[in-house]
């Protein structure tokens, strides 16, 4: 645990989509495409925004 050092962490959420275009993957994609950019910038935290009970499929926790 980090608990004497700073990080600077982004936040994320909440994700929406147009009903019309819902349930094709396109929450997935922006939640996966999101956190793949935030690693590879070296973030260590996405502080979220939303239903954690949808997003705990991927990956966050409480």
């Amino acid at each position: 645990m980090d608990n004497d050092k700073e990080h600077k962490v982004l936040t994320l959420g909440p994700i929406s989509v147009l009903p019309k275009y819902q349930n094709n993957g396109i929450e997935s994609e922006l939640i996966n495409y999101t956190t793949q950019i935030a690693r590879e910038m070296g973030y260590k935290a996405v502080l979220l925004y939303g239903d954690l009970n949808y997003y705990k499929q991927f990956g966050f926790k409480e």
